[in-house]
């Protein structure tokens, strides 16, 4: 409960020097650069940024979804706009509605199964045959 922020920088899994007050907003904020520039098969498998970027928005629109209660912003460098954003008082349906739109969310059937004997617990949406 500090009344700043405070920044730290790491440099391939380890701290670069202590971390420093800054002003800032409630929660965290993670930016990450060159994440992946020492890895040799990033080349291969990813034919350019944008390709990049479209994996890195894809793994984080599946994160924002599940992880209803906490807020996702994803920006592009260089950009104004906003690919991904979810808001922390959003909950999983809320969520979806956000990142794929209404017409997707309004399709969607929530259900949830228990079988003590099997001791099996499933919860989640589904869409009906017309999605």
């Amino acid at each position: 409960e500090s009344k700043c922020g405070f920044k730290a920088e790491y440099s391939d899994g380890k701290l670069v020097g202590a971390p420093k007050p800054t002003a800032a907003n409630q929660g965290t904020t993670i930016t990450v650069e060159d994440l992946f520039f020492n890895v040799p098969n990033r080349l291969a498998a990813l034919r350019s940024s944008a390709e990049e970027f479209n994996k890195i928005s894809e793994v984080m629109t599946r994160y924002a979804i599940h992880n209803s209660g906490v807020g996702f912003t994803l920006k592009k460098a260089g950009e104004t706009g906003v690919t991904v954003k979810t808001m922390p008082a959003n909950s999983i349906l809320d969520n979806i509605r956000c990142l794929y739109g209404p017409s997707v969310a309004k399709e969607l059937i929530e259900f949830e199964f228990e079988n003590e004997r099997y001791k099996v617990k499933s919860k989640g949406y589904i869409t009906n045959v017309n999605y």
